[in-house]
């Protein structure tokens, strides 16, 4: 997380890259952290939004209805068959945990994750799984999506 007052980068993944990443994730069982990076990406939310949204506005439901917290606007975001089932399989991974927590909650205190704690992470995931991005942070999934999409 940046100082206050600086101004602070984020790279984009290349798609490629992008879904290897999430396949390690997968792989490696980190089943929350695999959540947060799909709902960031393919609802293009800020980590503060992501950090808000809790199961039950994502689990079992077609779109996604955020007041986005730093514009105050609403958005309606669909979501395809193939991330609600997604995350319809992640929760069943996940040990169905209450829907009313956040999606990025920390199993013992039922908090969601803070925004350093998950750019924390994001630091570590870069160096396991060797991933070919310099700026790597929470930001991050939102360049990905615009990427995607424009190319």
């Amino acid at each position: 997380m940046a100082q206050k007052g600086l101004l602070t980068t984020a790279d984009y993944l290349p798609k490629d890259e992008y879904d290897r990443f999430i396949e390690n994730l997968h792989r490696d069982k980190r089943y929350n952290w695999e959540l947060f990076c799909l709902v960031s990406f393919c609802a293009a939310l800020s980590v503060s939004d992501v950090r808000l949204t809790k199961w039950s506005d994502i689990l079992d439901k077609e779109q996604l209805v955020k007041v986005e917290k730093k514009t105050d606007k609403n958005r309606t975001i669909k979501l395809n068959r193939e991330v609600m089932s997604k995350i319809k399989e992640l929760y069943r991974l996940m040990g169905n945990p209450d829907i009313n927590l956040s999606i990025i909650a920390n199993p013992k205190t039922g908090e969601p994750f803070s925004t350093k704690y998950i750019n924390q992470m994001l630091k570590v995931f870069r160096f396991d799984y060797k991933l070919k991005i310099k700026n790597f942070s929470t930001h991050t999934f939102r360049k990905t999506f615009g990427r995607f999409v424009y190319e």
